[in-house]
């Protein structure tokens, strides 16, 4: 099995490691060439094993592989096949809305089936970002009334794609994203007045005001995410994980682990650790913080060298991580790294979700496919 956990260390130190498992992976298979003739000589010895048992030996695992692996087939396939860069799931886990944010339509997928159970137009002045489902099942996205400099917040049904709409008193051009807390009174507008995040309640008044990390640059505030029980916000704010109080604004942990901007956060279902990543090539690892404390408890190095993980969830209580990378997704035991599954997925996963049921982790990636992969036990 291999160990995906590493504790922080200088660049070239972790260019020196990686080096050196090059060299023991080049030892790896040099040795195995050499094992070849003697397992062709066993052969004979083996199948008599065999047949004396009355069944084949079971093949060990691969050294430095994960416990399981298999190849997922997709539970859905979109007619148009875009690359889907957003999956929520509604509530009850039944089925799922997934999004390309590339002004194509937001699909909801029966997770029984697999089918499209209906289609959501999102509105023409919508955020880039992705798309937030409320407690009361609301497709939630943030953007601009349409020939008016005010910011708008929609939430759309998404069985009958109904608008319901709360115009804002002022323009600061929501093109982030919009969070909103598990019992729907407080939104939290992210990438607003250059960079800063603002709490506002139902009604459209502010709470508080959250500015960018001095020495920041614009629009760096990227993406928020409400804890499952509404006592905290998780924001990215360039390379900055702030843990704030939703109810005040105030900021209670501030940690910076990476150089380039946070893409994504995800909670844990208890709420107790929370998961960033980034897709900047300048980080190659996601990180996974206890939010009570703010400090790191793990990171997992990315697959590749030139590249971080796509997309970062949680199980249900934080102990095990699952990451993307093309064309796979791992599941990860964070107390010692080990990698307990892998997916083969045949294409890139660019989000994750887990299921309220907690058993399921469902992925959308390229090619408008989604994938159901359960959460291995142990």
């Amino acid at each position: 099995m291999s160990s995906l956990i590493s504790s922080p260390a200088p660049a070239r130190a972790r260019s020196r490691v990686t080096t050196l498992r090059s060299l023991m992976t080049a030892l790896v298979l040099v040795t195995a060439g050499a094992c070849d003739s003697k397992s062709s000589d066993d052969g004979g010895d083996k199948a008599a094993k065999a047949d004396e048992d009355g069944a084949k030996p079971k093949p060990k695992p691969k050294p430095g592989g994960p416990a399981t692996s298999d190849k997922l087939e997709p539970l859905a396939q979109l007619e148009r096949k875009v690359r889907l860069m957003d999956v929520e799931a509604l509530p009850g886990g039944e089925q799922v809305a997934v999004y390309s944010m590339h002004r194509e339509p937001i699909s909801i997928i029966d997770l029984a089936s697999g089918a499209v159970a209906s289609t959501v137009d999102p509105p023409a002045r919508h955020g880039e970002r992705p798309l937030e489902i409320s407690a009361a099942g609301k497709i939630v996205l943030g953007g601009e009334v349409e020939g008016k400099e005010q910011d708008v917040v929609w939430f759309l049904d998404p069985k009958t794609g109904a608008s319901e709409e709360l115009v804002l008193a002022f323009n600061g051009a929501i093109k982030a994203a919009v969070a909103v807390s598990p019992d729907g009174q407080t939104l939290a507008l992210v990438g607003i007045d250059n960079g800063r995040i603002l709490l506002i309640n139902r009604e459209g008044a502010e709470i508080a005001k959250i500015d960018r990390p001095e020495g920041s640059g614009v629009m760096d505030a990227q993406v928020a995410v409400f804890s499952p029980d509404g006592q905290t916000l998780a924001a990215g704010m360039g390379p900055h994980l702030r843990l704030i109080d939703p109810a005040t604004g105030e900021i209670r942990h501030d940690v910076a682990d990476y150089e380039g901007s946070i893409a994504q956060i995800a909670f844990s279902a208890d709420g107790a650790r929370v998961a960033t990543n980034t897709t900047s090539s300048r980080d190659l690892a996601s990180h996974v913080y206890e939010v009570a404390s703010g400090n790191k408890v793990a990171s997992i190095p990315a697959a590749s060298k030139i590249s971080g993980w796509l997309a970062v969830a949680l199980d249900k209580d934080g102990s095990h991580a699952f990451v993307s990378a093309m064309p796979r997704v791992r599941q990860v035991r964070l107390s010692d790294g080990e990698v307990v599954a892998e997916h083969q997925l045949g294409a890139a996963a660019w989000d994750l979700a887990l299921l309220p049921d907690g058993e399921h982790v469902v992925a959308a990636g390229d090619m408008g496919r989604v994938w159901m992969i359960p959460v291995a036990r142990e």
